[in-house]
């Protein structure tokens, strides 16, 4: 159900074949008096607007609705309002657009029916055929408030008659209808049928602007997901095989997937290149004896004395040094 913060319950739906229509929220309303949604259409799908006031939508003044379908207004409606007294509220509904079936009352029910979109044809295009176009896919209902300024019964009066054609029926006076006088607290029934003369008239003052939008913008479920409206089914992955594919013959998704699995592939074989470079390194810097290339320290054992290394020397013949006394035996 639609709704708008300004105007606490009052609820528009749209009714599709007999359930009420998801609604889908785009998040954007282009002007504050202006409530959006996105419903789902489907081929062949009839469906009507429904209308509920309730308390606390303020309920001094009738609301009229228009109706506009695709840019036409196809439909209008007086709702009175002023019987708002509880939660159940009041309920209306414009089921189709007004039509006669010879010279009785009828209704058009209103029905989706299904577009297809070409490139093709030597057509001009035009500024009318663009705003056309524009309007195309809209179910708008405009709420205006109205003043009921003059409610009267018409009927009319002869002054004389022909007495051949009253055959013998002596008649001396009608029935007219004087002045409306207001009369306070008086309730006014509205009858469907009067005589066959007399017509029942109501005039209303409405506003020029209506005080608020309800705007349903109808859509197939595949486009309301290409227009992100609604999240797109995954599709399924299929195995992909690189050696003997036809990128001719793939769909955008399966040119994106290849890509990826190409992607994913050159990754895989420049970190293995690289790990191989850096092993190569490693030997080659390797010395004859197994240790590395900075590693000066011989072989022998190690004795921690202090913070100092001494080296323990293992035995053999050191040669003199400067500082040393040498002692020839003969």
């Amino acid at each position: 159900m639609a709704i708008h913060p300004s105007y606490p319950g009052l609820e528009v739906t749209i009714v599709v074949n007999g359930n009420q229509a998801k609604e889908y929220d785009d998040g954007s309303d282009p002007d504050p008096n202006t409530t959006k949604r996105y419903v789902e259409s489907i081929t062949g799908a009839a469906f009507h607007v429904n209308f509920i006031f309730r308390k606390p939508f303020p309920a001094s003044r009738p609301v009229s609705a228009r109706l506009f379908v695709d840019g036409q207004q196809l439909s209008s409606k007086t709702m009175l309002t002023q019987g708002v007294v509880d939660q159940d509220g009041e309920r209306y509904s414009i089921q189709g657009a007004p039509s006669y079936v010879n010279s009785v009352p009828a209704l058009q029910e209103f029905r989706f029916s299904s577009l297809k979109s070409t490139e093709s044809g030597d057509e001009p295009i035009t500024e009318d055929m663009i705003r056309d176009l524009r309007s195309i896919g809209t179910i708008s209902v405009q709420l205006r408030a109205q003043n009921r300024l003059d409610t009267s019964v018409e009927k009319p009066t002869i002054e004389t008659y022909n007495e051949k054609a009253a055959k013998g029926n002596v008649i001396s006076h009608m029935v007219g209808l004087g002045p409306a006088k207001a009369i306070e607290g008086y309730k006014i029934s509205h009858p469907k049928f009067w005589g066959r003369k007399a017509r029942f008239t109501t005039v209303y003052e409405k506003d020029e602007k209506p005080f608020l939008v309800f705007d349903f913008h109808y859509r197939s479920l595949d486009a309301l997901k290409s227009l992100h409206i609604i999240p797109r089914t995954a599709e399924p992955v299929v195995p992909m095989d690189i050696e003997n594919v036809n990128v001719g013959d793939l769909a955008p998704a399966e040119m994106q997937r290849l890509l990826v699995r190409l992607q994913e592939q050159h990754r895989a074989r420049t970190e293995t290149a690289q790990s191989q470079i850096k092993t190569e390194r490693f030997r080659s810097i390797k010395t004859e004896n197994g240790r590395s290339a900075g590693d000066d320290t011989d072989q022998d054992e190690l004795e921690i004395t202090g913070a100092r290394p001494v080296q323990r020397r293992g035995p053999g013949r050191r040669l003199p040094q400067d500082n040393d006394v040498v002692i020839e035996l003969d």
